[in-house]
């Protein structure tokens, strides 16, 4: 969990101790490699989420399906090194 201030508020804490089977477990202040993390998500919701403000479950698993397999096989969510540009090699 990320260290939003909501997420220590008094009436979270309360809530945490009637009910001892959540725990919270908070990610360092600075966690870069939490960056990628977002950027895939983002890159889901924009590529198989966006024209759906809120898709059923089954639309969701269909839509984003063939792009988790594609990451899975291949192991670059990012679609791997790009080409240089024409105006990068000038």
């Amino acid at each position: 969990m990320d260290n939003l201030s909501a997420h220590n508020a008094p009436a979270v804490h309360r809530w945490l101790l009637r009910h001892p089977r959540f725990q919270f477990h908070f990610t360092p202040t600075y966690a870069s490699w939490l960056n990628l993390v977002e950027r895939f998500f983002g890159l889901l919701t924009e590529k198989a989420l966006k024209p759906d403000r809120i898709p059923a479950s089954l639309n969701f698993a269909r839509r984003s399906w063939p792009m988790s397999r594609r990451i899975t096989r291949t192991g670059r969510p990012f679609g791997g090194p790009r080409p240089p540009t024409r105006s990068s090699t000038r």
